[in-house]
């Protein structure tokens, strides 16, 4: 009698974990379908994951939110499909019919791969012509990178003739299937007017959503869009900012600078001084910040008296090899303003560095420190080498001097 109680106790038990499973595994599934409705894919891989744990066994309907989930991820699992479809074919009657089809479609798509992969290698060798056979019959077969590359080719004239109307229309389908980079693509056509009228409220429309489907470069354009106005868009620098500081919080470098001129004029935000100077230190601290945009920033402390933090900036872009700030530097030390002490030697520094890279004003300025024995000993030759070739590279102030010399 002890032993049936045991057994009789056991089942029990056995029965109360199956069923408990089978509840957590609804409500996995549950939780893994409002993931997926509301775009949050990898949470919805998540929940299924679980789901499957709970439940023991392969189901159909978490195999198919899974396929569903990892294509919006542009992510395939091809013993997924291929089970799918197995299951499908051999229980036609258990299935939906809609959900075979959404799968059959990925499977036709994944079966074209190979177009696809080897249409990119020939893209990225540049052998154009060979790669548009294959990257549109990969795009017949529903690939929206395939899309997306069949629009950069028309947009640039990449083995075919440019078409920019062409470009918009392959970016379009692309970017109505739910791809990110597409949208922003169409959405800079769409703010170039290229290939379709100039219309900001339609390129705010496109970036919006590809910033909704994570693409961060579509939040720093979209407050662009709403910083300039036009075209169709009311300027509202309180959106801008709202984007600009979306794709800054994501490492954007470029609207972190934009987040401090926002900050430093008071557009769209409490103006603040030093909140400014903190996201232009953010930028630069990235790494990706390019030297015209440091060179930007010292103009702007220049034009506004900030002398010191001008010349920082002005550094900045110059000991990056920027000839235009080497150049400025050179002016600076030469003449011991804004921000600096008179310092030939510097300045014959900095003035050569730009020369070297062309700039025909810093030639005919090194020549004159040579001539004039100025951060360096006095070097007539040196002087009129330099002076000479600003003079061949057009420069009136060279030519000048070298009439007023008798030097030919």
């Amino acid at each position: 009698m002890k032993k049936l109680v045991t057994l009789f106790v056991c089942a029990l038990i056995a029965l109360s974990t199956a069923a408990q499973n089978r509840l957590m595994a609804e409500t996995e599934f549950e939780s893994a379908e409002k993931a997926f409705s509301s775009g949050r894919y990898e949470d919805a891989l998540r929940n299924l994951d679980k789901a499957q744990e709970y439940a023991g066994q392969w189901l159909p309907a978490i195999s198919y939110l899974r396929i569903v989930s990892l294509e919006k991820l542009r992510r395939y699992n091809t013993e997924e499909v291929n089970r799918y479809m197995e299951y499908a074919n051999s229980n036609s009657d258990n299935i939906n019919r809609d959900q075979f089809r959404e799968v059959y479609a990925i499977s036709q798509k994944m079966a074209s791969a190979t177009d696809y992969n080897e249409g990119e290698r020939l893209y990225n060798a540049r052998d154009y012509a060979q790669a548009l056979p294959k990257l549109r019959a990969a795009a017949d077969n529903g690939w929206e990178q395939a899309m997306n590359r069949l629009g950069q080719m028309y947009n640039y004239g990449r083995g075919v003739t440019e078409d920019k109307a062409m470009a918009v229309e392959w970016y379009r389908k692309a970017a109505e299937k739910g791809y990110a980079v597409s949208m922003s693509n169409l959405a800079n056509m769409y703010y170039g007017g290229s290939g379709v009228t100039k219309d900001y409220a339609k390129a705010v429309e496109w970036y919006e959503k590809a910033a909704a489907n994570g693409n961060v470069d579509a939040m720093y354009y979209a407050g662009n869009a709403y910083a300039t106005g036009g075209y169709g868009l009311t300027q509202d620098y309180a959106k801008a900012f709202e984007w600009y500081i979306k794709a800054a919080d994501k490492g954007q470098v470029n609207a972190m600078v934009s987040v401090g001129y926002a900050y430093i004029y008071g557009r769209g935000v409490t103006k603040s001084y030093g909140e400014g100077v903190i996201w232009f230190n953010k930028a630069d601290e990235s790494g990706n910040l390019s030297i015209e945009t440091q060179m930007y920033i010292s103009v702007y402390y220049s034009d506004n008296n900030h002398y010191t933090e001008s010349v920082k900036w002005l550094k900045k872009a110059a000991e990056r090899g920027y000839a235009d700030a080497q150049q400025e530097l050179g002016e600076r030390y030469s003449m011991g303003v804004e921000g600096v002490t008179q310092d030939y030697t510097e300045a014959l520094k900095w003035y050569r560095k730009a020369a070297e890279q062309g700039k025909v004003l810093s030639m005919f300025r090194l020549g004159i420190l040579y001539n004039n024995g100025q951060g360096v000993a006095q070097n007539r030759n040196e002087a009129i080498k330099w002076i000479r070739l600003a003079a061949e590279n057009g420069s009136d102030g060279a030519k000048t001097w070298l009439e007023r010399n008798n030097i030919r």
